[in-house]
């Protein structure tokens, strides 16, 4: 009975796998001779294969018994899930938190970094799949890609923003919901027009960057729009200022108008951009920034506040506490140094900094959460062991073990470890390099004293690193998911909207509707709109132009399941763009009950679709 269960899971009816809309060549298994189906895996790599090390179609074919394949495709789906946690927790805990000390290094505005480096660091995942489906293959993915982008966005448009509604209804702000909403109908045209317009031909380079022109324009817009908003904003408060204190001189009113400024309210945290008390480990904690205009800003700030910091917020169940960070640098607790430099205080040290571990932190949270806190210590000891973080306090051993582990890893990810240039490969002049970094950091910094630059080389390192294993992960969910769509026969369009965008959305929903519960569902509905138009015009441009200017070949495919989801995906938005007006922008129960209900339908037309119950 029970082998008679694992055959029926891997055998399937004769049939054919469609091209991918990327250009692959058809992956034709028959299914029945498993012996001829495991050669020509084997021979036809670039079309059954992802681009990841772990070749998962052919560990399946070339079984031999249906058993075996049965517990191998067990097994995929098992590295699946370690997968996606160590996405988020390369998002959460290392990438996100680098990116915040970037910015702060580089003093970059709020208005700016907002729309940029912050909705980089919330789209990491998105983008990093997206890339590895187009780029890590000879011949691209692109129906993972479109279908993750695309579903992932009416998840966000319609079942977040319905959520963040339904946990605390609120009246929305107008003008930049609105003008969200109008961009990423744009976007969403423009992602039509190219359907449109290249049907069944090579995609072209100035079609990706369309992408990226209109993500430039909304982001000038963005800018001037709030330096419009401020300048109107300093100009009333002068005059109010001025109807009530008329005696007051104009340097003073001059003077408290600019310090108004620089209030900004702040939800950080003290240890890898997270709260400690409140880090939770695992698959919901993909760290997000959030960031919202104007009055929403106005909340968090304090009366006599004059700090410029970041708004950000995790993935997690609990969201971490708001608090304030003085002074241009962010106050990080340090770990007193050693009184004498032994062995054992080396030794100490280190473990600490490699510590995963919170023992308070393991014995508040839920049964769940101490489960997905145990999996995730394997990951994340092997990521401090590799990416620098520049919110951890100064270790000389753990900077000496990242010298080496870094630069290997990222020509690992990126897999051109063992391309040449001349007769050496790459991974031997990474080794030099390494060898010199190692030999400055023994030399010119102390064990116990941080070195003058170490949080600005730690954040750029850091950054680069933890994107590095976004991308390695990636590249192998690519692999997995690309052998589940041909053991299954469902498309690359429906496992990308499926499983690779419930699994980074997921995250989305949690941290939404927390942020919602603290009091500032703005910030959750702005994100869950936001994010999401970011996403689709980043995670379509950047990918696509690079395997455009790289000469490979992408098939423009104009099916019926990518005709619903952007049929779906500009129903959702135009449900908001109507129906928050009619609503006089207070958004209420109702509203929401019609967002999920459009996901519910798109979920069903899509099945019926995939399954050729109808097609146009």
């Amino acid at each position: 009975m029970q082998n008679t269960t694992i055959k029926a899971l891997t055998t399937v009816a004769s049939f054919t796998i469609a091209p991918d809309d990327g250009g692959d060549e058809i992956c034709a298994l028959s299914f029945r001779n498993y012996s001829s189906d495991c050669s020509y895996v084997l021979d036809n790599g670039d079309a059954c294969e992802g681009g990841g090390y772990l070749l998962w179609t052919s560990y399946v074919i070339c079984q031999e018994t249906a058993l075996a394949r049965g517990f191998t495709i067990f097994g995929s789906v098992v590295f699946l899930a370690f997968l996606f946690l160590l996405i988020t927790a390369s998002a959460d805990d290392f990438f996100s938190p680098n990116v915040s000390a970037i910015i702060d290094h580089l003093k970059i505005s709020h208005n700016i970094a907002g729309i940029t480096f912050m909705a980089f660091g919330n789209g990491a995942p998105d983008i990093f799949s997206s890339l590895a489906a187009v780029n890590s293959v000879k011949r691209p993915k692109a129906g993972l890609a479109v279908g993750e982008l695309l579903g992932g966005g009416i998840f966000d448009s319609s079942v977040v923003v319905a959520a963040v509604v339904l946990v605390k209804p609120f009246h929305v702000m107008r003008r930049p919901i609105m003008r969200d909403i109008a961009f990423y109908l744009l976007a969403v045209a423009w992602t039509a027009f190219v359907f449109l317009y290249g049907e069944h031909k090579q995609m072209l380079i100035w079609m990706p960057i369309g992408f990226l022109v209109i993500y430039v324009v909304y982001a000038l817009v963005v800018i001037i729009g709030r330096f419009v908003h401020q300048r109107g904003k300093r100009k009333e408060k002068k005059e109010r200022h001025r109807q009530i204190h008329p005696t007051q001189s104009a340097t003073n009113v001059a003077i408290e108008s600019i310090c108004s400024e620089k209030r900004y309210g702040t939800m950080s945290s003290e240890k890898c951009g997270l709260d400690a008390a409140k880090q939770v480990g695992g698959v919901m904690e993909n760290g997000k920034f959030f960031y919202e205009e104007h009055q929403d800003v106005e909340v968090l700030e304090e009366s006599t506040s004059r700090d410029s910091s970041l708004v950000y917020v995790s993935h997690a169940h609990n969201v971490t506490a708001v608090h304030e960070l003085r002074g241009s640098e962010p106050q990080i607790p340090q770990l007193p140094p050693s009184p004498v430099t032994t062995w054992h205080s080396i030794v100490v040290d280190s473990l600490k900094c490699l510590n995963p571990f919170d023992v308070q932190e393991f014995a508040d949270t839920s049964i769940i959460m101490k489960i997905l806190m145990v999996f995730r210590i394997p990951i994340m000891i092997v990521l401090k062991c590799s990416t620098p973080l520049a919110e951890t306090p100064w270790s000389k051993p753990i900077a000496l073990l990242h010298a080496f582990t870094a630069p290997i890893f990222i020509l690992f990810a990126f897999q051109i470890a063992d391309k040449n240039i001349g007769p050496i490969q790459l991974w031997a002049y990474a080794l030099m390099v390494s060898a010199v970094i190692a030999t400055l950091i023994f030399i010119f910094t102390e064990f116990g004293d941080t070195p003058k630059y170490y949080k600005q080389c730690a954040c750029y390192a850091g950054f680069v690193t933890s994107a590095a294993w976004m991308y390695f992960a990636s590249s192998e969910v690519v692999d997995v998911v690309n052998m589940l769509g041909i053991m299954s026969g469902i498309s690359h369009e429906v496992i990308g909207l499926t499983i690779l965008a419930w699994s980074n959305s997921i995250g989305d929903l949690i941290a939404d509707t927390s942020v919602a519960r603290q009091g500032f569902p703005r910030m959750g509905i702005s994100a869950a709109i936001g994010g999401p138009c970011f996403n689709l015009l980043i995670g379509f441009g950047f990918p696509f132009l690079i395997a455009c200017a790289q000469g490979k070949e992408v098939i423009i495919e104009w099916d019926t399941v990518k005709k619903v989801m952007l049929i779906f995906l500009a129903l959702s938005l135009l449900s908001s763009f109507i129906l928050l007006p009619v609503q006089r922008f207070n958004a209420r129960r109702p509203y929401a009950l019609v967002l999920l209900a459009v996901y519910v339908t798109f979920l069903i037309l899509v099945v019926l679709a995939e399954v050729n119950v109808y097609s146009f």
